[in-house]
């Protein structure tokens, strides 16, 4: 699988920094990471302590953002790469989606994927196929998916790589991706995605997980009624932080929603109140190329009190 690098902390050592309130001493240590995107990440650190690291994005999403990631710093072939295996792994998703669309378990549907693994012909046959009866229409025409292919192959296979044809297959992608995104959300049950989205790799037992989440694609579906809301609600939870807290608290035990009302005050409101809001949703989540480029190029880096020890293996 496809592999990129990511720098963490103990868990251990911070909780017992915390305790021992030295948690603003330096320097700090960071451990440089392999991740891939089919099982969790499971380092020792130097004082004996193991982690568990759970990436909750989806699989197509890390290769993404390492697609983009490979383009700005211009590794093409990279970009290419990741953008190419990002596309499959997205219509494992979908395909898995309808799937547990029509009924299957989680079981069920991992079994029959195993019977197209490692066969990417029969792999796009079948999502191409299930999507048509799922939704009564194509999520691209052949002609077009393989023109696209074409610039893949040339580049990982005939060593033929252009910056300008490497964007235009990214942009291809995204497209791809925003579209089918769109269609799920306006026909598929958030529950039966959620679904899907909890069926990961299993978590070794014993270790402590600490669980990440960075996505790059947007899944926001909601109404411009709710968009004003969320404003509202983040404006407010700035200036009245323990108000906030204290209300969303409440929310949660009462299986409600929080909303700022005419006159700046927080209420409770019943979920149907919010779904009365949130009835004319659309999807959000659009971005193109050059916004995902900017946005993967502004990702927070790392400060420099941490010292780095690198822990990179392929076990």
């Amino acid at each position: 699988m496809p592999t990129q690098e990511i720098l963490m902390t103990c868990m251990h050592c911070m909780h017992e920094q915390m305790q021992q309130k030295r948690i603003f001493e330096s320097p700090k240590t960071a451990y440089r990471l392999f991740v891939q995107t089919d099982k969790p990440i499971i380092f020792t650190c130097e004082n004996g302590h193991k982690n568990q690291i759970f990436i909750q994005d989806f699989s197509f999403d890390l290769l993404l953002q390492w697609a983009f990631n490979d383009f700005n710093n211009k590794n093409v072939g990279g970009a290419v790469a990741n953008f190419s295996s990002s596309l499959e792994r997205f219509m494992e998703l979908v395909y898995k989606i309808m799937m547990a669309n029509q009924g299957f378990s989680n079981d069920e549907i991992e079994e029959h994927w195993k019977s197209l693994a490692k066969r990417s012909e029969r792999q796009l046959g079948a999502f191409l196929s299930l999507y048509f009866i799922s939704f009564h229409s194509m999520p691209f025409t052949l002609k077009e998916y393989e023109s696209f292919a074409k610039i893949r192959n040339d580049s990982l296979h005939n060593g033929k790589r252009n910056y300008i044809k490497t964007k235009k297959y990214g942009e291809y992608v995204i497209s791809v991706i925003h579209d089918i995104i769109e269609v799920l959300l306006n026909n598929v049950p958030a529950d039966v995605i959620q679904q899907v989205r909890m069926s990961v790799t299993p978590l070794v037992q014993g270790i402590p997980v600490t669980t990440l989440y960075s996505s790059l694609v947007s899944w926001e579906f909601s109404s411009d009624e709710v968009k004003e809301i969320e404003k509202k609600l983040g404006q407010f939870s700035r200036t009245n932080g323990q108000e906030y807290a204290k209300m969303a608290s409440r929310a949660t035990k009462e299986q409600k929603r929080l909303f700022v009302d005419s006159n700046g005050k927080l209420q409770l409101v019943s979920n149907e109140f919010y779904e009365e809001k949130n009835k004319d949703r659309k999807y959000r989540g659009r971005r193109t190329f050059d916004e995902y480029c900017k946005f993967v190029e502004q990702r927070e880096s790392w400060p420099d009190i941490y010292r780095v020890i690198d822990m990179r293996c392929f076990d």
